[in-house]
């Protein structure tokens, strides 16, 4: 059970702390260009890439519904050598349509042709999953170019085409670099005018719950003969594909893999409705799909066709669009039109409910803690910070009273601060430490909160329950675990230092119990190495005297009196 150290920890102080928070800060909201336009890698100091090929996007102009966007097609970093594959990569003259506000085609879909079907935003074309070989060449069995021409591709997973079309089929790595704790970039445009993005998107796709990669919904079918198709066709014997062998392995067409609804994060386009930091009100986007291992994914871009109604001049021009309306040329120094009015950015816990077992072990000295994730959406450009505390209503209850409230002295420890997010972002994690107090009382519930943002507003999720689910009988009623030492040294490092022990730290504290002898830091046991020694020596601590003695002395000085529990714990943790 946990004790009641002599302190706990206090609100006066952090009141009077986080009240100031903010009082002096003013705002001036930028206006910020739209995606579709201010996305283009545009070269503007004549740099040149492969073969001394002007790289890169060279204009974007624009009209009210369409952007277009000239190229060479040569990235700016290196690329080749292809190994087996003779083509050189050379200047396509590029132009490209993308529309300005793509719309979903409720008639039948458009399939991704072989060829370019959209533009990275470095003004290299992107092909769908196809080498434009089939088995037999029966247009039956497609092959997979990421599996069949995998020998070709540089070390940025593209290689040129027959007439020097430098192209991916798959995760264009060296356009960006992927960071599993963000979210992805925007990395260009399908034809069908809706958005592109990497590999790592927000959990929930209203931009809350943190970070994850975002799962395609396909998979490899589970066949051996290749007899039948995904929709379930039986083929005719002239029209079966090889067998699954070493020549042909499984995933060697794109026949082999099946589409399951729900199965990831994505549809069959390989897209979603979500929020994006560019699109803070949400857009269908598409996501370059890879695997655990960071290997390229099926469909790895755009599926087998695009959700949205295409602009189909870029395929039957082959990217080599004639503009035939006014338009305006691209310069970010001055404001296009229309100009988006920018998205406030929003804070939110990821969850409105928690829930974790007392006794479900999650840290690297065997206790238990929860993480919170602590989101941020919209326009995360510039700095932010959220307050946040844990409160109960357990009162002075003791701890084995079974009320259905958890309580910050003896099933938690209390936790208080601020979350500061720095320029672009848009994820913070809150631990709070999990007690396993002894006694069997059921499940109780804390209450997790956020107030006071600066540079953002509160979301929807600004308060949540965690439910902590006691651990039960079997697990409690053979001991008291103040009995163990690690019990009781983790609780010295909670209740005077508002933490969770360091691992050195918590080493040397239990091996001077464990080296009292067999009163193990008990009565009876040698003065300079029992328990009050040890919580002497925590009191004394410079981390402690610089925080929670503070504290105790501005009671004092300021009130008269001492700081209570409840005062206690919650101002400390705003110092730690």
């Amino acid at each position: 059970m946990r004790m009641n150290v002599l302190f706990g920890l206090v609100g006066l102080f952090i009141s009077m702390a986080l009240a100031g928070a903010g009082l002096f800060q003013t705002g001036v909201e930028a206006v910020t260009d739209p995606p579709e336009l201010s996305v283009w890698l545009r070269n503007t100091t004549n740099a040149t890439g492969y073969n001394n090929i002007s790289s890169d996007v060279q204009q974007v102009r624009y009209s009210d519904n369409y952007v277009y966007v000239s190229s060479t097609g040569i990235p700016s970093y290196s690329i080749g050598p292809w190994p087996g594959n003779p083509n050189m990569a050379s200047n396509q003259s590029y132009v490209f349509k993308i529309p300005r506000h793509p719309a979903e085609n409720t008639a039948a879909k458009t399939s991704t042709p072989l060829g370019s079907i959209g533009v990275w935003k470095n003004g290299v074309v992107m092909f769908n999953a196809l080498d434009a070989m089939s088995y037999q060449n029966q247009n039956i069995w497609h092959q997979n170019a990421v599996v069949v021409e995998a020998p070709s591709f540089d070390s940025c997973l593209g290689h040129p085409q027959q007439t020097g079309a430098y192209h991916h089929h798959q995760n264009p790595r060296c356009l960006y670099t992927a960071n599993a704790s963000q979210h992805s970039p925007l990395l260009g445009y399908a034809f069908d005018g809706f958005p592109i993005y990497g590999p790592y998107g927000y959990s929930n796709a209203n931009g809350t719950g943190g970070i994850k990669r975002i799962a395609s919904s396909y998979r490899l079918r589970n066949i051996t003969q290749r007899h039948t198709l995904a929709d379930g066709t039986n083929l005719s014997a002239s029209q079966y594909g090889p067998n699954v062998s070493t020549q042909y392995p499984l995933g060697y067409y794109a026949e082999d893999y099946e589409y399951v609804s729900g199965l990831g994060d994505l549809d069959q386009y390989n897209g979603r409705f979500a929020v994006t930091p560019e699109y803070p009100n949400g857009t269908y986007a598409y996501f370059v799909t890879i695997n655990a291992d960071g290997t390229s994914a099926y469909p790895y871009i755009i599926g087998p066709s695009y959700y949205g109604v295409v602009a189909t001049e870029n395929i039957t021009a082959r990217g080599r669009v004639t503009v035939t309306e006014s338009v305006t040329t691209y310069n970010p120094q001055t404001t296009p039109t229309p100009t988006p009015t920018p998205a406030t950015a929003t804070i939110q816990l990821s969850d409105a409910n928690y829930s974790i077992g007392e006794a479900a072990v999650n840290t690297a000295l065997g206790f238990t803690s929860l993480a919170v994730n602590v989101t941020r959406a919209g326009d995360t450009s510039a700095a932010a910070t959220v307050q946040y505390f844990t409160s109960d209503q357990s009162g002075v209850n003791e701890c084995n009273q079974v009320t259905g409230a958890a309580s910050g002295r003896c099933d938690y420890a209390t936790v208080a601060g601020t979350l500061r997010y720095a320029a672009g972002e848009t994820s913070k994690t809150i631990t709070i430490p999990i007690v396993n107090d002894g006694y069997v009382e059921g499940n109780e519930v804390f209450k997790i909160t956020l107030q006071n943002p600066t540079g953002a507003t509160l979301g929807t999720n600004s308060q949540a329950n965690v439910t902590i689910l006691d651990s039960g009988v079997a697990t409690e009623a053979a001991s008291n675990p103040y009995l163990s030492n690690s019990f009781f040294v983790r609780m010295n490092y909670l209740d005077f230092l508002g933490r969770e022990p360091d691992v050195s730290g918590f080493t040397d504290w239990t091996n001077v119990l464990a080296n009292c002898g067999a009163q193990q830091g008990w009565l009876g046991s040698p003065y300079d190495c029992d328990r009050a020694h040890v919580s002497h020596g925590f009191f004394g601590s410079p981390e402690f005297t610089d925080t929670g003695f503070m504290i105790y002395r501005l009671y004092e000085v300021g009130m008269g009196r001492l700081p209570r529990y409840a005062e206690f714990v919650p101002d400390m943790a705003s110092l730690s």
